[in-house]
């Protein structure tokens, strides 16, 4: 029931954007004008009297379905307005079409009358039916694509987490190696455990800065690379080096955090430093 009347509730939120409102106005037209068509071809009034009244008719069931939809006095029955309403305006459409055409037989004679209010009720009931289904199947697609966009914010969110969940295993395991490092190299080489040291801060630098925003941008991802292959490069010396050449303008395009740590990583550990000549690293 209560689906039923969320459905109700976007039905009738729906029929009241103004664009939807002249669209099944027009629509309205089309449908009235192949009905007096049907009617004419069928020798039950002249093509002109048919128009009059299929027009009156259409636009009187036209603009009582959208008052009542508008209104949406009674949204638990809204079928049931939307009956009436369609009842309503044949019968007032007919009268309407009565008088213009300025055939007081129509009043005379109600079985005259009669026919085109019948008539009125069943072309208004399956095209109010075919505007109500299109509405709602506008409506149905309009959910589901929300859903979708939810279900791809949940998994963009959920790769996020997954994301800083990797940082922070990475990032212990990493700090505690250069931190024994920059130990040993104290007493050895002082000078360089001083720039191992420094090259360590830049990276918590870079890294700190990265864990606090949303997003990251190429410019910010390559400094965290720089200051990582530094520290790479203190402990390897010349066994190491690196080139990263990327243009100033890509500096700000948005980029997924963690991609390259990963695979410089790997390319040090298992390439550069158990070969004897060492390597080169080339970001571009």
């Amino acid at each position: 029931m209560r689906g039923e009347e969320g459905m109700n509730e976007r039905l009738i939120t729906n029929f009241s954007v103004p664009r939807t409102m002249l669209r099944y106005f027009i629509l309205t037209l089309f449908f009235n004008t192949i009905i007096a068509l049907l009617l004419s071809s069928g020798m039950i009034l002249r093509f002109e009297e048919s128009l009059i009244f299929s027009q009156c008719i259409g636009i009187s069931i036209c603009i009582s379905v959208n008052i009542a939809i508008r209104l949406g006095a009674a949204r638990k029955y809204l079928l049931t307005v939307i009956t009436a309403a369609i009842v309503t305006g044949s019968v007032v459409g007919s009268i309407s079409a009565a008088v213009i055409l300025g055939n007081d037989v129509f009043f005379l004679r109600y079985d005259l009358l009669l026919s085109p209010i019948i008539f009125g009720c069943l072309f208004g009931i399956v095209i109010t039916n075919f505007f109500v289904s299109q509405s709602r199947i506008t409506e149905s697609q309009a959910i589901v694509r929300e859903k979708e966009n939810k279900i791809l914010s949940d998994k963009k969110r959920l790769l996020e987490i997954r994301l800083r969940l990797l940082q922070a295993q990475i990032e212990p395991h990493f700090l505690f190696n250069r931190l024994s490092s920059v130990l040993s190299l104290i007493h050895t080489d002082p000078d360089r455990a001083g720039s191992m040291l420094e090259s360590l801060t830049d990276y918590l630098r870079a890294s700190l800065t990265r864990t606090r925003e949303e997003s990251v941008t190429l410019g910010q991802e390559l400094n965290t690379v720089r200051a990582y292959l530094n520290i790479f490069k203190v402990r390897l010396g010349s066994r190491l080096d690196f080139v990263i050449r990327v243009p100033d303008e890509l500096a700000n395009i948005p980029f997924p955090p963690m991609l390259l740590q990963p695979l410089i990583e790997n390319a040090i550990v298992h390439g550069i430093e158990p070969a004897v000549e060492g390597g080169v690293i080339r970001i571009s």
